[in-house]
């Protein structure tokens, strides 16, 4: 196997969301502006015969490599909600290291379906791996407990916490480990929700 190039990781900075996942493509995105985030991509992700090896750092206290094939990648079709698939944009194509994260979070949940909080549950959606929080994601991926601000309150709204937010964000503007994911959480109102993990 053969640990992804740095040219790959600077190419997840832009990788373009297509399923219902930006817990997904925003923290690994986010994993990307760091010296330590970047080691860490290296060392979870690599290349086999026929795909990817992707390992999560920490489920349920252990580590555990998913193996994704390049037809189980290919097999990953973005669809509508009745199921006709969605031609992807040939100028920002579905990049391939995000799309086998996608295939081994499917098999994730399939082996661990508590790793998909209740609330992740309720919208409707294709796939197992669609709506999740950032914090499970990068627990699991880098075995570093996130800090996080709003992630799972029902009031989707960061102004109520806009003390607790530039104690954060002072926290973390010197750290150069810190990796940086802000959300909307469940709601359409925008920056409701910020984690952070320092790698």
């Amino acid at each position: 196997m053969k640990p992804i190039g740095i040219d790959e990781i600077k190419n997840l900075k832009y990788a373009v969301q297509y399923f219902q996942d930006c817990y997904l493509v925003s923290s690994i995105g986010a994993l990307t502006h760091s010296v330590n985030g970047r080691k860490i991509l290296s060392e979870n992700i690599a290349h086999t015969k026929d795909g990817f090896r992707i390992r999560f750092r920490n489920i349920n206290q252990n580590s555990e490599d998913f193996f994704v094939t390049q037809k189980e990648m290919d097999d990953l079709i973005y669809m509508d909600k009745f199921l006709n698939p969605i031609p992807i944009n040939k100028y920002f194509p579905h990049n391939p290291i995000i799309k086998a994260i996608e295939v081994a979070m499917n098999k994730l949940l399939s082996h661990y379906p508590s790793k998909k909080p209740w609330i992740c549950r309720f919208p409707k959606c294709n796939e197992k791996f669609e709506y999740n929080k950032p914090s499970n994601f990068l627990e699991m991926f880098t075995d570093i407990m996130p800090l996080k601000l709003n992630e799972s309150s029902l009031r989707l709204n960061l102004k109520s916490k806009k003390k607790e937010c530039t104690e954060l964000l002072n926290k973390i503007k010197n750290e150069p480990n810190s990796s940086f994911v802000a959300g909307t959480a469940y709601s359409t109102k925008k920056n409701s929700a910020i984690t952070t993990v320092t790698v």
